[in-house]
């Protein structure tokens, strides 16, 4: 189950990384969006008692 979430928070990473390239002027959304989903899945798999 965490190795799901570990793979849409890199996969999304990449995703970012691809648009920011693409659209270097909103760079600092895409970043935000990204942190902001991985700091989610982050906080489940601590609840779940992953460490």
């Amino acid at each position: 189950m965490a190795h799901v979430g570990m793979r849409y928070a890199e996969s999304l990473t990449h995703q970012e990384l691809r648009a920011a390239e693409m659209y270097p002027e909103r760079a600092y959304r895409f970043k935000a969006i990204a942190d902001s989903f991985t700091a989610l899945v982050v906080n489940e798999l601590q609840e779940m008692g992953y460490e």
